[in-house]
């Protein structure tokens, strides 16, 4: 779900709802409405890539752990 923002030129600007959150986030901070720490007043911009990145390594180490189980097999004269 996006959010369309039209210019006066017809540029169209669009807008994930974690966008807009942190936009709101930032906007409630600057005004002293909320006193939270940057962390988290800007966590809607970087907590889905952390998530990514978190995945990611998960699965490198599910490979990782795979390949070695296959070359000890090997190694051992159990082959598939």
């Amino acid at each position: 779900m996006a959010m369309r923002l039209v210019l006066k030129r017809g540029v169209n600007m669009k807008i994930n709802f974690l966008g807009f959150l942190a936009a709101v986030f930032i906007t409630l901070k600057l005004t002293g409405y909320i006193t939270w720490s940057w962390w988290l007043v800007l966590a809607p911009l970087w907590i889905p890539f952390a998530v990514v990145y978190v995945a990611v390594f998960i699965l490198a180490i599910i490979l990782f752990l795979g390949f070695i189980m296959i070359l000890l097999a090997d190694a051992f004269g159990r082959h598939r």
